[in-house]
């Protein structure tokens, strides 16, 4: 259907070299979206969406069963077989399901479409709302037929498993009629683009939000059971990110207009920290064409577009390390975390605070502003 497909059949068939084969990835990546790789993404997550559908369906005829007449291994199997397919990778690149997204999302609110919504669950496009389902689906399946902290599953808890994914999963999830209703709407909006204004470019969608820093297959949110139907989002403006001056970096948060300080957070050495420091010593904004010049200043040999790539890299990273914190300090799905680090006009303005932990009188940290010290 799309370039990546001729690339693993060239694979699969042995026609190509390793050398090849990183090279033609490399140039596939950066292939922009054409209507050709987006029907390819939706065929993709169309038959996803026939699996979620067939799964639901098969719990819903298999919870009619007399529970004390034992389960046939085949419903056991054929129900984990929707439930693995739902895990698939996409036969798209991780760069092209970003940019996708970043367009869906532009489309909507070009459109004046509101969040897509479920229940409490909404995500920043409907694709994206589908695949978080499917997962929720996925997930929800195994944990309830496997042995707590083991990965075999067990035949013996089937029934209460079949109860409690009906019980406490199911109500909880939309018709995949609604789903395909809702990604079809979505769709149709992003090959209206296309179509009117032409391929859109990868690296743009990569200029605004960075490069995705997961493959394909791990994009998929994992949601908690007892967080189903009840996805939290953390309100960026009370988290805060202080470096102490000695190499150190503190995450706080505000209760009470007053910041406490859950603990030490760590961010990856070279670029991302000191962009991090940049973003302190400038209070949350960073200019990219001065950062470009800052960078070239240090770096005199490396090219603008070196310099350019390095510094958009590192904002990902940087990026990709808060929400990690964020989800692990607040118990936040990651998924759910809105950009800390989006970019306006040619600026990044951090969505969390960006500033200094300071030592007070009694020797505790104090996060500050940099126009507060």
């Amino acid at each position: 259907r799309h370039p990546v497909e001729a690339l693993f059949i060239d694979v699969r068939s042995g026609v190509i070299s390793g050398t090849d084969l990183k090279a033609r990835g490399e140039a596939i990546d950066h292939l922009p979206v054409t209507l050709e790789i987006l029907a390819g993404f939706l065929e993709d997550l169309s038959e996803a969406n026939v699996h979620y559908d067939q799964m639901l369906s098969r719990v819903r005829t298999e919870a009619r069963r007399d529970e004390s007449d034992p389960p046939d291994a085949t419903d056991i199997q054929t129900i984990c077989y929707y439930a693995r397919e739902l895990k698939r990778k996409y036969s798209v690149t991780k760069y092209h399901l970003h940019a996708i997204q970043t367009l869906a999302e532009e489309c909507r609110a070009g459109a004046g479409r509101p969040l897509p919504m479920h229940g409490q669950l909404s995500a920043s496009t409907a694709m994206q709302l589908a695949r978080d389902y499917h997962d929720v689906a996925s997930d929800h399946w195994f944990r309830l037929l496997r042995l707590e902290k083991s990965w075999q599953l067990d035949p013996h808890v089937y029934d209460p498993a079949l109860h409690r994914f009906r019980k406490d999963i199911l109500p909880q999830l939309p018709e995949a009629g609604w789903l395909q209703t809702t990604v079809s709407e979505e769709f149709a909006l992003v090959r209206l683009f296309l179509r009117k204004h032409g391929p859109y470019s990868v690296d743009e969608a990569h200029a605004i939000y960075g490069t995705p820093p997961v493959a394909v297959g791990e994009v998929e949110p994992q949601v908690p059971i007892e967080s189903v139907g009840a996805i939290r989002k953390p309100t960026l403006t009370n988290w805060a990110f202080g470096y102490d001056g000695t190499g150190k970096w503190y995450m706080f948060h505000k209760d009470d207009g007053r910041w406490e300080k859950p603990g030490q957070v760590t961010f990856q050495g070279g670029m991302p920290s000191e962009l991090m420091l940049l973003l302190a010593e400038h209070g949350g904004r960073l200019d990219r064409p001065a950062t470009i010049a800052w960078l070239g200043e240090r770096q005199p040999l490396l090219s603008e577009l070196r310099r350019r790539d390095s510094i958009k890299e590192g904002i990902s990273r940087a990026r990709n390390s808060i929400r990690v914190a964020l989800g692990n300090v607040g118990k936040f799905d990651k998924a759910s975390i809105p950009d800390p680090l989006p970019l306006f006009d040619e600026t990044w303005i951090a969505a969390v605070e960006i500033g200094f932990a300071m030592q007070n009188d009694f020797g505790r940290l104090e996060f500050k502003r940099k126009e507060h010290m």
